[in-house]
């Protein structure tokens, strides 16, 4: 079986047992976790599971061992599964490697072998040639399958589900709110909408809930920062700032995400002006899923904003990033410093 979506995959195992080799990985591990543990829990092992199920951490692979669980026979049960965790095939020498490559060519019918990568992410454009000589071998003789980014409805009605299986309420608009808030890293959604139902208990989840028990992401604290600066609102910039270091957020990471904001709405500005179109722009410059949202965002607030307020920011954010790297003035000073030129900046447009 060839490459499928992990949607393709969900639905097989719905309605049916795992049977073959199968390679799960990509940047969306809850999603592939998940995955995983509904393949161990459909596979057909039986009472035995210290005999049947068998698990092998993929940075300390001992390849005879992973053969013989492989190719001997599960006990009193139809299926064995075998599991590897966070296997990098870089690290692999080529003997190992091959020898990889043949047990799944050759797997036994009754063996359910299983990689499952939350560690090492591959950029499809730059995968190493021992990766992707793994990945080409369960393309034909297996599964392989990406967790790939989840664009925001899809990440919605997950938490919506997600809070209902603890008899909790929450509604599109509102998952939407915690989704802008926290970023859309699924794995850590998980434990904001699982802390929002401990503290909600019953009845349902409110925006006054997300914004009293949810850290904001450094994504959307960065997007409040940047508004602030172009509005001149100083005062909110500073105050963000100093949550983010109250926070304890690396002052580099914030200066990333800052950047990538002001970025955004930059290229926004550019497209209103040249009359392209928001799902062009995305096209453009390679926007993934699930930052999708940044583009409209980016394109509602650009318009209120000029060209020059926001190449001077950028400016400003570029020699703050040469500061950090190359001076010994402290970080929090330096960040200081930077909103201070954004808005003599600002002021003189």
């Amino acid at each position: 079986m060839p490459a499928v979506k992990d949607s393709e995959l969900l639905k097989q195992l719905k309605n049916g047992v795992p049977s073959g080799a199968y390679y799960l990985y990509g940047p969306e591990t809850a999603f592939s976790l998940s995955a995983l543990k509904r393949m161990e829990q459909r596979a057909d092992t039986g009472s035995f599971d210290t005999f049947n199920r068998i698990r092998f951490d993929g940075a300390k692979l001992d390849i005879d061992a992973l053969a013989e669980a492989c190719d001997a026979l599960p006990m009193m049960a139809a299926q064995k599964c075998v599991v590897i965790r966070d296997l990098n095939a870089d690290k692999l020498s080529t003997g190992t490697l091959e020898r990889l490559i043949s047990i799944i060519k050759d797997l036994s019918e009754s063996t359910v072998l299983i990689i499952c990568n939350t560690v090492e992410q591959f950029d499809s454009k730059k995968i190493s040639s021992k990766n992707k000589k793994l990945m080409d071998a369960f393309k034909k003789h297996g599964t392989l399958c990406e967790f790939a980014h989840k664009d925001r409805t899809t990440l919605k009605r997950a938490l919506c589900e997600r809070a209902a299986k603890q008899y909790i309420s929450l509604d599109m608009a509102t998952a939407d709110w915690l989704v802008e808030r926290c970023g859309t890293d699924y794995a850590s959604l998980i434990h904001e909408i699982d802390k929002l139902c401990a503290y909600v208990r019953s009845g349902e989840i409110t925006k006054q809930d997300i914004d009293l028990c949810c850290i904001p992401s450094i994504e959307s604290s960065a997007f409040d920062l940047a508004k602030s600066v172009l509005s001149a609102n100083y005062d909110r910039a500073f105050s963000i700032l100093d949550n983010l270091f109250f926070l304890r957020q690396e002052p580099v990471a914030i200066l990333g995400a800052l950047s990538m904001t002001f970025a955004d709405l930059y290229r926004a500005k550019c497209a209103l002006a040249a009359g392209v179109t928001a799902d062009q722009t995305a096209s453009d410059f390679s926007y993934p899923k699930n930052r999708l949202f940044a583009v409209k965002n980016a394109r509602r607030d650009a318009a209120r904003f000029s060209s020059a307020q926001i190449r001077g920011c950028i400016h400003a954010l570029y020699r703050a990033d040469l500061a950090l790297k190359s001076s010994r003035t402290p970080p929090r000073l330096v960040l200081e410093q930077m909103l201070g030129e954004m808005r003599l900046v600002s002021s003189n447009v």
